[in-house]
């Protein structure tokens, strides 16, 4: 007779499944999921079905295995990851970087003449060759004869090899002016494969974050200039991402500089640098001594507030928002102080901003920033169903209020509520539906409305696999 094939319910009742649930996050450092079991039950049944095994018992051994282990890792790895990019995605960064941060980077290598850029959590290469783009193309009068070293990985091998191809589907420019792409790009039958002189300096190899060793650089020649981690911590936990964003600073050199994506925000990284704002983006600065820094031209220190239980999306500059509150309120109101509710949390005195939000609500009833403030604070210390209860306010008086929704999405997730989730992201998408994708929303720190996009469909593939 042969073995029934596992099913998701049949994994998650497997007494072992605690252990190769573990086994796997240790591995691969994918805390996101430990509180989606059934999501990852899921990938599991697939490999289990494609390997004819039939319990857990008998993966976890299958994955413990020197060498078939380590094949058959790679392989749940390719499910359990996503690498879904375009060339220039959040444009407002790649500006950042070719504006000011590279100018003043290659302004200090004058003398080495060399320059050393890593992007971990590369997925396909799209963001590798788009630097190496501003590089060669944008910056060439600057760097011409030096030598230049871009370093992309990633933990699917699979998406590495596509990287190394570098030949990309039109589904890939999305962000790039057509002139660009037919400067930049050969055009083939169904693809268009980067240019050569794209390629130089360029190479891909396999990391894995939770367990490879880091470039030991120690400051020295090998240091990198810039990293780029977009996209890769939202998927470990708090302690994980504090420990990865220790050694990527070990891995700069002397005021090397670190860009993450837009849900990665937080007081994580204060330790270790200085937040810098650009206009739609920050970036952080690795930290030398306070009487010997300055910024860069078109910067400004910028701290970041945390409103999750780790590092996460941060509501928009102070000065933005209050401009959205004064023009939501009725003449002669006065708008709810940002600046300080800010100040506090980033200190984090989560307690008194709360309160100060809350005690300027009572004169602002009628502000939906002021909810969506609270409901942020709320969430930070724990309150997930008052939270929720904000944000319910804040969408009332503001119908078309996108990212409260999704936030609504995210308390209702853990709050266990399924379906009401689901239909907190679904209503997201209609009020965002027409915009260009790279308008910046006006609730958020430089998130586009394509980002805001693809985290809506993240979280509404998770919840309809379970």
């Amino acid at each position: 007779m042969m073995p029934t094939a596992p099913t998701a319910e049949s994994i998650l009742g497997d007494a072992i499944f605690p252990a190769l649930r573990d086994h796997i996050i240790s591995a691969t450092g994918l805390v996101f999921y430990a509180d989606r079991p059934e999501s990852l039950a899921g990938h599991v049944g697939e490999r289990m079905i494609e390997r004819g095994l039939d319990d857990c018992r008998s993966y976890l051994s299958l994955l413990k295995e020197e060498n078939p282990g380590s094949a058959e890792l790679d392989k749940l790895v390719e499910l359990l990851t996503i690498g879904e990019t375009y060339f220039f995605r959040h444009r407002e960064l790649f500006d950042a970087l070719r504006d000011a941060v590279l100018p003043v980077i290659i302004a200090r290598n004058g003398n080495s003449r060399r320059l050393r850029i890593w992007s971990a959590g590369c997925a396909n290469g799209a963001e590798v060759y788009s630097l190496a783009i501003v590089l060669r193309r944008e910056l060439s009068h600057l760097v011409q004869g030096w030598n230049i070293s871009i370093v992309g990985t990633d933990i699917n091998r699979t998406f590495l090899a596509q990287a190394a191809k570098g030949d990309y589907e039109e589904w890939a420019f999305r962000g790039t002016p057509p002139e660009l792409r037919r400067e930049c790009f050969q055009q083939g039958d169904k693809t268009w494969q980067i240019a050569r002189q794209f390629r130089e300096g360029v190479s891909f190899h396999y990391h894995n974050l939770a367990s490879g060793p880091f470039p030991a650089t120690r400051c020295g020649r090998a240091a990198f200039d810039l990293i780029l981690c977009r996209n890769v911590l939202i998927y470990f936990g708090p302690d994980f991402t504090e420990r990865v964003i220790s050694q990527l600073a070990e891995c700069l050199g002397p005021e090397g500089w670190l860009a993450v994506g837009h849900a990665e925000h937080g007081t994580c990284f204060q330790a270790a640098f200085e937040a810098v704002s650009f206009p739609g983006a920050i970036l952080y600065r690795k930290s030398k001594p306070r009487e010997a820094q300055s910024s860069p031209s078109g910067a400004v220190p910028a701290k970041t507030f945390l409103h999750g239980a780790h590092c996460t999306m941060a509501p928009r500059s102070v000065e933005a928002a209050s401009n959205v509150s004064r023009n939501r309120l009725s003449a002669g109101e006065t708008p709810i102080d940002l600046q300080q509710i800010r100040a506090l949390a980033d200190r984090g005195d989560v307690q008194a901003a709360l309160r100060l939000c809350q005690a300027r609500l009572t004169r602002e009833p009628l502000n939906p920033i002021g909810y969506f403030y609270e409901a942020l604070l709320l969430d930070l210390v724990g309150q997930h169903a008052p939270a929720l209860r904000s944000l319910q306010k804040a969408i009332y008086l503001d119908r078309k209020f996108a990212l409260a929704h999704y936030y609504s999405g995210l308390i209702r997730e853990k709050l266990g509520l399924r379906e009401e989730a689901l239909t907190s992201f679904r209503n997201v998408a209609p009020l965002i539906a027409g915009r260009p994708e790279t308008e910046r929303l006006p609730e958020a720190d430089g998130l586009a409305v394509a980002d805001l996009q693809e985290l809506t469909r993240l979280h509404i593939a998770e919840l309809e696999r379970t």
